[in-house]
């Protein structure tokens, strides 16, 4: 019969409209962490779809007048699987947008600027002490001339130097 896929088309329609309802709530408001908020959104969702699913149980019969009794009858049968399809699908929406944002924030130097410069300039030094020390390694197992990256730390140094140069004498 030219029916039996109508109630996964349907549901598929009630699942489409049901994540772009959650998404939508979830970008225009503050859900986040709010669980009773976040079973809300899903109890929408999944309203907005079932709606959806029955609004195509009305639309199908125009497209074919001639199938009307067939259509009607398998999208009222096949509902109990349209609404898990939906169900699902807004559980899903729900969850992946209700995931923890990892926020990072960049990790505060103590101290003044002169001593974080102090800091990197140590820093730097002790790196090109290692190399002239010791034969290093790139990504590819090989050993690179030394003598170029110990050339692009001194480079550094010299900026260093200079923007120490620029500023005042800490105060204590």
């Amino acid at each position: 019969m030219e029916t039996d896929g109508l109630p996964y088309i349907a549901a598929a329609g009630g699942s489409l409209i049901s994540i772009l309802a959650i998404s939508r709530t979830f970008r225009w408001f503050d859900i986040g962490e709010k669980w009773l908020g976040r079973a809300v959104v899903a109890a929408a969702g999944i309203l907005a779809g079932s709606i959806t699913y029955f609004l195509l149980g009305f639309i199908f019969p125009l497209i074919r007048p001639d199938l009307t009794p067939q259509i009607k009858s398998a999208i009222h049968g096949g509902f109990g699987i349209g609404a898990k399809i939906i169900s699902v699908a807004s559980v899903a929406c729900v969850l992946r947008f209700s995931r923890r944002k990892i926020v990072t924030t960049p990790k505060q130097p103590k101290g003044s600027v002169r001593q974080q410069l102090l800091n990197a300039r140590a820093e730097i030094q002790r790196r090109i002490e290692s190399l002239k020390s010791s034969p290093v390694n790139d990504y590819r197992g090989g050993i690179p001339e030394p003598d170029i990256l110990i050339e692009g730390l001194i480079d550094k140094l010299n900026e260093i130097d200079s923007a120490l140069a620029t500023l005042e004498p800490d105060r204590l």
